[in-house]
């Protein structure tokens, strides 16, 4: 059983369900069912706990035609959170963790530039998600990063002079 059909259960059972109750379910469930490192499962849950949030306001503000989810997803991105779910080996590989006694996905280090044009080095690195770019039919590495120029970009700068973050695509 999915976690929507769990959460629907739930709900006909007259229980209501907060955003820890859909991430202790999704995190418990036992290996064969959850082929995801636990924070990808963490994320999955509060995402399923957001969008029934939101689709509960938007109905007590009276808008019309708000749905609650109400299909299983076969796809997710996957969520590998800063210091716990990649790291970096021999300054050479990059390695996603699938959670424990599960195969690892192993890429080389991606290199790509901030706005200023600096290098953005493993250290400033944070959550990184795996996506399926379907633009690019292949999967994509979006790498979340921490700034070393906090400022917003002013909008007297000519816009040859922003180098926008690049992500890097395998």
């Amino acid at each position: 059983m999915g976690t929507l059909s769990w959460v629907r259960e739930e709900w006909a059972a007259g229980r209501s369900l907060g955003r820890e109750d859909i991430r202790r379910h999704v995190t418990s469930l036992p290996a064969e069912v959850r082929p995801l490192h636990a924070h990808t499962a963490q994320a999955v849950a509060y995402d399923l706990a957001d969008a029934i949030s939101l689709a509960r306001t938007d109905k007590a503000q009276g808008i019309s035609g708000v749905k609650f989810p109400w299909r299983e997803k076969s796809y997710r991105p996957l969520v590998f959170t800063a210091h716990f779910g990649w790291k970096v080996k021999d300054q050479a590989r990059l390695v996603l963790s699938l959670g424990k006694s599960r195969e690892r996905i192993v890429l080389p280090v991606p290199e790509f530039v901030d706005r200023l044009g600096l290098v953005v080095t493993p250290d400033r690195w944070g959550e990184m998600e795996l996506c399926w770019s379907s633009a690019a039919h292949g999967w994509a590495l979006h790498i979340s990063y921490r700034s070393l120029d906090d400022r917003l970009p002013s909008a007297s700068r000519r816009q040859g002079e922003i180098k926008p973050a690049k992500r890097c695509a395998w």
